[in-house]
């Protein structure tokens, strides 16, 4: 029919297939002249004498339709058998385009995860010198562009090799497996200057932060450690700022050897100068002597701090009142002309160092 071809439209009101959209079941019209199914303008627009058509439903809504028709009419009524066929035919023609339907779907929400997961991957990769992914089986499944730049290898290397395979030696395996093995218990972890090995043999420190990845089906508020894929980690080149960190420490033990022998020179010379002088200017020698003990306290106390900075402080419980009294007392002999106040309770226990 030359009105009926793919691309070709016109008004619902005018369609043969107005009623059948409507109903549930096939519509069967043996001769549309002695029908009211079929409206006046439809058979004039068509010209058609005989029709059956079904609704096709995709996702419980009306998708469109299937129909069959004949310029002449009928002598006879369809038959159930073919009423049954162009329902049968509707509805396998819904269940195919509702199947392509969720194939495509699938294929639009697949498209954004990579989408979204490209983008996730890019903003990691630009903020941070390494990122990596390992499955299950403790084998890299993915390592960002960034690798070569940090370990000399192309990403492509790591691909399928176990982590282990960028430490330098059993120590640092031994420390790793066990990090991996917290991970994938659901654990997220963090580590200063973790060494890498480069391809040229060097120890690379990195500050490395590693989380478990968890099945994209489960909910966060249902996850459990069963729900862990694999281990994603982030790591960043601190080099630059352990090497400065090593100049700094040494810089202050030059500072504090060299602060403790002239301070030792002054205290002696002072001490000197206070035994041979009994006016005035052996007043002024003992203020001296007096900074230079303070000066020489402060440079140990400072040797302490360092070398205690790294090691987890023994607490004990301690009541700060009498300190804060004592403290008061000394306060007022050094300053006679000042005044000081102190209200504290009866007792105040703290954990202290």
């Amino acid at each position: 029919h030359d009105l009926i071809q793919p691309g070709e439209t016109c008004p619902l009101d005018e369609a043969y297939c107005r009623r059948t959209v409507e109903i549930a079941s096939p519509l069967a019209v043996q001769d549309v002249s002695a029908s009211g199914a079929i409206a006046d303008s439809a058979v004039e627009t068509f010209g058609l004498g005989a029709y059956i058509g079904a609704r096709i439903v995709l996702k419980n809504e009306t998708w469109g339709t299937i129909c069959f028709a004949d310029t002449e009419a009928r002598d006879v009524s369809f038959s159930d058998a073919e009423s049954y066929f162009v329902e049968l035919a509707a509805r396998l023609l819904g269940q195919l385009f509702e199947r392509q339907s969720y194939e495509l779907e699938i294929e639009e929400r697949e498209r954004e995860a990579s989408t979204n997961e490209e983008v996730t991957r890019a903003v990691v990769d630009a903020s941070f010198d390494l990122a990596f992914q390992v499955g299950p089986d403790g084998r890299f499944t993915y390592v960002s562009p960034t690798a070569e730049d940090l370990l000399g290898y192309p990403p492509e290397h790591f691909i399928g090799r176990s982590f282990t395979s960028i430490l330098p030696n059993q120590e640092t395996t031994a420390t790793a497996e066990e990090l991996y093995e917290a991970v994938m218990r659901g654990e997220t972890l963090e580590r200063e200057y973790f060494p890498l090995e480069h391809k040229d043999d060097d120890r690379v420190l990195v500050d490395v932060r590693v989380t478990p990845l968890y099945s994209g089906d489960v909910p966060p508020a249902d996850r459990t450690p069963a729900d862990i894929t694999g281990v994603q980690g982030m790591a960043r080149d601190a080099r630059g700022r352990y090497t400065s960190q090593r100049i700094i420490q040494v810089l202050n033990r030059v500072l504090r050897h060299n602060l403790r022998n002239e301070v030792g020179v002054i205290s002696g010379y002072a001490e000197m100068l206070q035994k041979r002088n009994a006016d005035e200017n052996a007043a002024y020698a003992g203020k001296i002597v007096e900074a230079s003990d303070r000066l020489m306290t402060l440079s140990e106390t400072a040797r302490k701090l360092e070398a205690n900075l790294d090691t987890s402080p023994e607490t004990d419980s301690i009541d700060v009142v009498p300190i804060v009294a004592r403290t008061a007392a000394r306060t007022e002999e050094r300053y006679p002309d000042a005044t000081v106040s102190v209200t504290t309770p009866e007792s105040a226990v703290a954990e202290s160092a």
